[in-house]
């Protein structure tokens, strides 16, 4: 059951997490669409509970996830492990977490001020993998990190 300050702070939240999820799949999304706070802090813990896994990173410019070399290294992913995903943003812990989608049906094209927290995580619905997708404003310009962990995706070269 949720706290009083908890329900305060998932409703300020929420309109803010509908808007970022429905940039993120190119339709809108609704409250009812979410799973139960109950049933995110469930995936949460059993992602807690997963043994550490490999992973890599790579620093680009924010833009890079618009040209045909990250389309294809989403391709590769894909084609590691083609389980769904879970797209998870700052706001998810509080507001609750959209059921997985086809990886193919997230929008990378969303735009430097998607959330102010600057993070994106598409976790696969078996667990296994995920991708950090970090932005942040540099002398250079907007850069973007990217990490690609577990047992699968870890090993696909960007």
């Amino acid at each position: 059951m949720m706290t009083l300050a908890e329900r305060l702070a998932r409703a300020k939240e929420m309109p803010r997490h509908l808007s970022e999820l429905s940039c993120l799949t190119g339709h809108k999304v609704e409250r009812f669409d979410l799973l139960s706070p109950e049933r995110t802090s469930s995936i949460r813990d059993q992602v807690r509970l997963t043994p550490p896994s490999p992973s890599v990173a790579w620093e680009t410019g924010f833009r890079e996830k618009e040209t045909p070399r990250f389309r294809k290294f989403l391709e590769r992913l894909h084609s590691s492990n083609a389980s769904d995903v879970y797209l998870w943003t700052p706001a998810t812990n509080i507001c609750g977490l959209l059921p997985p989608l086809p990886r193919r049906a997230v929008n990378f094209d969303f735009p430097f001020n998607l959330n102010p927290e600057g993070i994106l995580t598409v976790l696969t619905s078996d667990l296994q993998d995920r991708l950090i997708l970090d932005y942040s404003e540099a002398k250079e310009g907007a850069r973007l990190e990217i990490e690609a962990a577990g047992p699968h995706w870890s090993t696909v070269e960007f």
